[in-house]
């Protein structure tokens, strides 16, 4: 029998040269996985940082906020009131400025906290707006007082009643905001608790929280704001769970279904198979 010595060492080389190659390729793609995957996690892990601190500095402000609104309530806003309901002239003799905070947020950088609770954002924009108003009607009522207080001296006494009642309009409206501020950041501890206690802080009541009805009476007993902390409340991200994420897979799986038909029959087609099959 002949053996064809060189066609074996060939076929040998080939097969080795192959052998090497394939595995030179799996060692490389393996290679770049796993920098990509290392790359997503370092990626995150700084994105994860970014928004603790953006949700911490907010959250702080907010606090502030509040606090320096209850304060200029009851130390200028309560005693102009009392001077009304006692027909006393200094009432439209004090000038309302009020309290130097700000609530200038940009949007685009909490846009993360929808992730958290998609109601978050929506209840921003309207302190936003509400906080806005209120400081053109405070400006509006300052202006009025210049010409209040020398028409009262005339012997115009309805010029009192009317300011009086432009500034308890001001007023609710202010004890509103300050209300709704409050419920706000006792979501703002909850997300805390949930989602960004990186040091496991015991899950208690936080000591510097402001006590509300200190300063507004039966606060927490308006209706309104008990809906509104209740519809808040529906919207938390769900905690991870067993069944979360068997639910999560879920959509997922439909959701890749979905892409499927739609790239083999179009839109339309998977909107006739979706009706097909409910049928």
């Amino acid at each position: 029998m002949n053996i064809d010595i060189a066609n074996i060492i060939s076929e040998q080389i080939k097969t080795t040269d192959w052998f090497e190659h394939i595995m030179t390729f799996i060692a490389v793609f393996l290679g770049a996985s796993l920098a990509y995957r290392s790359n997503i996690k370092v990626e995150m892990r700084k994105a994860n940082r970014q928004m603790r601190g953006d949700f911490c500095a907010l959250s702080t402000q907010l606090h502030l906020n509040l606090e320096d609104m209850l304060t200029y309530k009851k130390n200028i806003l309560d005693k102009i009131k009392t001077s009304y309901e006692n027909n006393q002239i200094e009432a439209i003799s004090t000038i309302v400025r009020g309290p130097m905070v700000s609530f200038s947020f940009d949007m685009d950088k909490y846009i993360f906290l929808n992730d958290c609770n998609r109601c978050f954002i929506p209840e921003m924009k309207i302190i936003q707006s509400t906080f806005d108003t209120l400081s053109c009607l405070w400006r509006n009522y300052t202006e009025q007082l210049f010409s209040a207080k020398p028409l009262y001296q005339q012997g115009n006494k309805n010029i009192f009643d009317d300011m009086s009642k432009t500034f308890l309009f001001n007023y609710e409206l202010y004890n509103k905001l300050c209300i709704r501020l409050y419920y706000l950041e006792q979501h703002f501890n909850e997300c805390y608790k949930r989602f960004f206690n990186i040091y496991y802080y015991d899950d208690k009541e936080d000591e510097g929280t402001i006590k509300i009805e200190e300063y507004i009476p039966d606060a927490l007993h308006d209706k309104e704001f008990i809906a509104i902390a209740e519809f808040f409340d529906k919207y938390w991200h769900p905690d991870s769970t067993l069944v979360e994420t068997l639910r999560f897979q879920y959509r997922k799986l439909k959701h890749h279904i979905k892409c499927l038909k739609i790239y083999f029959l179009g839109r339309e087609g998977q909107k006739k198979s979706n009706t097909q099959g409910k049928k």
